[in-house]
């Protein structure tokens, strides 16, 4: 009798293994499962270059207690682009300004600027969202744009005397 169930035991375990191995060929692969998708090595050297700007900028208001990079998206565009949005946003601003005679001026300029400005694409338009906390209490939750030369260094505006 034992022997009876002792075969029965064992022949009830191995028809639970091949129905196991069975429905695993055929089951699905889990939903859950992240697939991670390769950076290209530009957006890694920029995304870098932005969290040393950013950085840098923030150091000199106070220290940093937090500070995190998202939602980073680039595109190349030439610096006549970049200096219409440069003017786009001095318009902009031109109701606030507390010297609108100065504000006209730069407009004009950046107009000369635009008009000799190359259509060549050399530029890194770069746009982010930055999440940062300063030892002085500031926050900042706020979306960013960035212009980067073609090393990755940042391109600042300078106006000449006005």
């Amino acid at each position: 009798m034992k022997n009876l169930i002792y075969l029965l035991l064992a022949a009830l375990l191995v028809a639970c293994k091949e129905k196991k191995q069975a429905a695993g060929e055929t089951k699905p692969l889990k939903e859950d499962v992240a697939i991670i998708q390769p950076k290209d090595s530009v957006a890694v050297k920029v995304i870098a270059a932005i969290e040393k700007i950013e950085k840098d900028e923030l150091e000199f208001v106070s220290t940093i207690q937090r500070m995190t990079i998202s939602d980073v998206h680039y595109k190349m565009v030439s610096i006549k682009e970049y200096y219409t949005a440069q003017k786009d946003q001095m318009v902009a601003t031109f109701k606030r300004s507390t010297d609108p005679q100065k504000t006209l001026k730069v407009i004009a300029y950046l107009d000369q600027l635009i008009s000799k400005a190359s259509n060549t694409q050399n530029i890194y338009q770069v746009e982010f969202h930055l999440n940062a906390a300063l030892g002085n209490k500031t926050v900042y939750n706020q979306d960013n744009t960035k212009y980067l030369r073609e090393d990755l260094s940042a391109i600042s505006m300078r106006y000449p005397n006005l």
